[in-house]
């Protein structure tokens, strides 16, 4: 009670500084137990079995080293690096032994968080425009339509690095390389997926990005000049990063809920008939996934084969996409300009 009475008082003479303290109180609950969820799983996720209703399920931590793209595509036959597309199944099918569609109380949080640091984000941001004015909105929604477009944008870099480089055993992001690359063998397994088992991952990187924004406001000064606004667009494009995940989700539905059909009809976030003409063997066109408005541009610049042509003279690492010696040559055959 003492804490409560002292937090409220604090909240009376610096409401700013109280609230970024609660969000980094906050978040450095959820990352310790997103850190120590391995290890306490065993012994108390039976008692969520019990209060929930939810299966007791234990996770095990990938150890990775450096794979080497290469050696795949020396040592695999081509369609097993790009497989044909299987019929959509009725159950999902995993490529990992520890992956399932269970929504654990860990992704919960992990997602909550994310949400909770948005709206604390967001607020912050907007509490610190100067005045509301007819440019001030302007540049709100100039921020918030830029986000969506270099959100789109960087789904699609993210989503052609992991596609064809890496594999299980990389460092850091190993299991999402496996996911990505095994998505194209099982592709209708996303649907399965409840909202927060398909984006926890994405979250334990905006966490940590939403901290970063609040700390660069905090010595900044968020609230001077032109920083109120950038402050928006970050706010608005990590929030992007996450949802990109699930209207991929949606992409891949053949009876998507009757709202999101509507968007896609209206182009606004990405369609099945877009994000389909990707999972074409060997995977190496339209890797945006947000809206997919960038795809065009991006495939008819070439722009992924100059950016593999960079990769293989820098590190000798030849793509997955290369596999098809089409690809390959186009990639090398020409100087690619924007």
């Amino acid at each position: 009670m003492l804490l409560f009475h002292t937090y409220f008082i604090i909240i009376k003479q610096a409401p700013m500084k109280a609230s970024i303290t609660l969000c980094f109180v906050l978040a450095g609950v959820v990352v310790c137990s997103a850190w120590r969820a391995p290890v306490v799983a065993n012994t108390h996720l039976s008692l969520f079995h019990h209060a929930f209703g939810m299966p007791t399920i234990l996770t095990s931590t990938l150890t990775d080293t450096l794979s080497d793209t290469d050696s795949l595509l020396n040592s695999q036959k081509l369609n097993q690096l790009t497989p044909k597309r299987t019929p959509i199944g009725s159950a999902p099918e995993f490529m990992l032994a520890t992956d399932s569609t269970i929504v654990t109380p860990t992704q919960t949080l992990l997602v909550t968080t994310h949400f909770f640091l948005f709206l604390a984000n967001l607020a912050l941001a907007i509490a610190h425009v100067p005045c509301w004015t007819v440019a001030s909105a302007i540049w709100t929604l100039f921020s918030f339509v830029l986000s969506v477009f270099i959100g789109d944008f960087a789904t699609g870099v993210f989503h052609w690095s992991v596609d064809n480089y890496g594999s299980i055993n990389t460092p850091i992001v190993g299991s999402i390389c496996a996911a990505f690359q095994g998505h194209h063998n099982t592709p209708w397994t996303i649907t399965f997926r409840p909202f927060a088992n398909n984006v926890y991952k994405i979250a334990k990187s905006t966490i940590p990005a939403y901290l970063l924004c609040i700390g660069m406001g905090m010595v900044g000064g968020m609230g001077m000049g032109m920083g109120v606004y950038v402050h928006m667009f970050f706010t608005f494009f990590i929030n992007w990063w996450l949802i990109s995940q699930e209207l991929h989700k949606y992409a891949h539905m053949k009876k998507p809920p009757v709202w999101i059909h509507y968007l896609q009809s209206l182009g606004i976030i990405l369609t099945r008939k877009e994000h389909g003409m990707h999972h074409v063997s060997p995977y190496d066109k339209h890797y945006c996934i947000l809206t997919g408005t960038c795809n065009s541009l991006l495939d008819r610049v070439d722009f992924f084969r100059y950016l593999e042509k960079m990769v293989f003279r820098v590190t000798g690492k030849k793509p997955l996409s290369w596999g098809d010696i089409h690809v390959e040559q186009r990639a090398l055959g020409k100087h690619i300009g924007l």
